[in-house]
């Protein structure tokens, strides 16, 4: 069941990463984020982000890569499943940023 699985991954997602269950942006690089998001220029937003996530250690770096790998599959069918990619930001955004 597509539910199921999709649950699971968000439970993971949700408990946090490793034994500190840290989120997969890590809180200390939490406001990094949403300043960047601010950002007006779309080139240097995506500079901005591209240069934060590298500042994430290296199980929340691979996690974070292959989620949003994962997550851009599934915008692929969205004229299929609906996921687009905002509405796939909406669901999983939270859960990534806590």
């Amino acid at each position: 069941d597509i539910h199921v699985v999709t649950g699971c991954i968000k439970s993971y997602l949700r408990d946090g990463i490793g034994e500190d269950h840290v989120p997969v942006c890590t809180y200390d690089l939490y406001q990094e984020f949403i300043n960047a998001s601010q950002i007006k220029d779309y080139r240097e937003r995506m500079i901005k982000f591209q240069d934060i996530v590298h500042l994430l250690p290296g199980l929340n770096f691979v996690t974070l890569r292959f989620i949003c790998q994962h997550l851009y599959r599934v915008s692929l069918y969205s004229t299929i499943n609906r996921m687009t990619i905002k509405n796939l930001a909406i669901i999983f955004g939270p859960t990534l940023l806590k």
